[in-house]
């Protein structure tokens, strides 16, 4: 059957158009061929142009021209913004600059003391803030007594009998905050009453080593040796030997009972950290991963089977779960960390470090991200201490300084922190 005659002159006149050899301008073809368009885009445009081949304005609108049109056939193009933008800023030849470190928020000291003849050895521990707001410090073989509490006029006092002859290697406070406990490096141990400024008695094994860390529970005080011996002394009765065992096969450097007197950690130059009980000889768990002598131990407030350790010979820093042996975490500090203290408000903590010019950094916990750094030590940072409502800190440097910090802050309270250790604003030297 013929086809009408409308049609017929519809395809008849439609035939006798010139077809172009390009695709159209608005309408994108998937078979549309990218380098004959160019070519047609550069012929039609030099009338537009009114300009020869050689003129400056044609190259630059013909290198526009490739730019936009040697593009990938498919009209849209699905892609990962996220992935393509990591892969920008990780790859130099990307042109994209690396993205600048973030800056870290800088507090200052509030004060500093004075503090000559410091023992200049970072495995000894030569402060201690009290419950009852007193403050020790050891410089050789002297240890001075200081209150940090407001209004108090006792002064700074100097604890009389250590031997001549002999350095402070450890020291620490009992739980009711009065009675002082200080490790020499003749191998006694003596026991101060802050109070009436007085030895009570003196401690001594059959063995004449240093004493490295002394670690109290309630009345029951905990010595490690530099042998690797450890004893528990029961300070209430003459024959004072709890237990005696070997906990390492190296000097201990620290010793931290938790925060519910039921688990204490050891942290040896063998490079492990031991897990014990009071009554038994054999570690509950072995933490191995260090590579050096570990000193820096701190059980968590929030969770107490959570353990931080850091060691004074190697960079990294560990999180352990203490009632299973697991490693949960490993950060590198960039320095060895010979103390750490936790923030009893919030998941954070505090790291002094050993080494270069004695930074301390905060470090949020479990994301393990480096938050604030604590500028005032020109020397490395041998000891910390942290006050008993988590405020203030203490820190003693191999520059002579031992220096006040505003620590942490509840987050619950809106109104400034006050002055609760004012007592530190009357000295300026530890004497």
């Amino acid at each position: 059957m013929p086809n009408p005659p409308a049609i017929d002159v519809f395809f008849a006149r439609n035939s006798r158009r010139e077809k172009p050899d390009v695709a159209d301008r608005l309408v994108p073809r998937r078979n549309f061929d990218t380098a004959n368009a160019t070519e047609t885009f550069q012929a039609r445009d030099l009338d537009v142009l009114g300009s020869t081949p050689e003129c400056p304005a044609r190259r630059g609108y013909h290198h526009l021209l490739k730019q936009n049109l040697a593009q990938p056939s498919r009209s849209l193009n699905f892609f990962n913004p996220r992935k393509n933008q990591a892969a920008s800023c990780n790859n130099v030849e990307s042109g994209f600059p690396a993205a600048p470190p973030r800056r870290l928020k800088n507090i200052f000291e509030e004060k500093a003391l004075h503090a000559p003849e410091v023992l200049h050895r970072q495995r000894a521990t030569l402060l201690d803030w009290s419950v009852t707001n007193l403050v020790a410090v050891a410089l050789n073989g002297e240890v001075y007594i200081m209150s940090a509490r407001e209004g108090s006029d006792m002064g700074v006092k100097k604890l009389d009998c250590i031997p001549d002859g002999t350095h402070v290697t450890s020291l620490a406070f009992a739980c009711d905050g009065v009675h002082l406990a200080v490790g020499l490096s003749s191998g006694w141990t003596q026991l101060f009453n802050t109070e009436d400024n007085q030895k009570i008695r003196s401690i001594k094994d059959a063995h004449n080593v240093k004493v490295g860390a002394v670690s109290w529970n309630e009345a029951t005080l905990t010595t490690g040796y530099k042998d690797g011996t450890m004893v528990h002394s029961d300070t209430r009765v003459l024959d004072h030997v709890v237990n005696k065992f070997k906990g390492h096969s190296g000097a201990i450097n620290g010793l931290s009972w938790s925060g519910d007197l039921q688990c204490l950690a050891s942290g040896g130059a063998d490079s492990t950290v031991k897990i014990w009980e009071m009554a038994k000889t054999q570690p509950l768990q072995e933490l191995k991963g260090h590579k050096g002598a570990t000193k820096a131990i701190a059980w968590s407030p929030h969770c107490p089977t959570n353990l931080l350790t850091g060691s004074l010979d190697e960079t990294y820093l560990y999180s352990w779960n203490a009632s299973t042996g697991k490693m949960l975490q490993k950060v590198n500090t960039k320095f060895p960390v010979s103390s750490i203290e936790w923030c009893p408000f919030q998941k954070e903590f505090l790291a002094a470090h050993c080494s270069g010019t004695g930074s301390i950094y905060g470090w949020s916990y479990p994301s393990m991200k480096m938050t604030t750094k604590w500028t005032g030590h020109t020397k490395p940072v041998i000891d910390t201490a942290l006050s008993p409502d988590g405020k203030r800190m203490l820190s003693i440097s191999s520059d002579c300084t031992v220096r006040v910090w505003k620590a942490f802050k509840e987050e619950a309270v809106d109104e400034p922190m006050g002055e609760p250790h004012d007592g530190f604003r009357r000295h300026c030297t530890i004497r």
